[in-house]
């Protein structure tokens, strides 16, 4: 391995990763906060669950289906 190879892929590397996402100490950059969660109704939560139960079932039922 030459010196170039591991001076710029080993070095550089490092230090343009360090640069963008900081070396893992407490105060250094961290990633950027994520969108906050969807507040719902439970009339909401319940229709969803529904939803899901229904898509569930049928699912499972073309499952069956396609297994016979």
């Amino acid at each position: 391995m030459s010196w170039f190879t591991r001076a710029f892929g080993y070095g550089l590397g490092v230090s343009v990763g360090r640069a963008l996402f900081g070396d893992g100490r407490d105060g250094e950059r961290r990633p950027e906060p994520r969108e906050p969660i969807r507040q719902q109704t439970e009339a909401e939560i319940q229709a969803a669950e529904k939803r899901y139960d229904a898509e569930a079932k049928a699912l499972e039922e073309a499952d069956a289906r396609s297994r016979a």
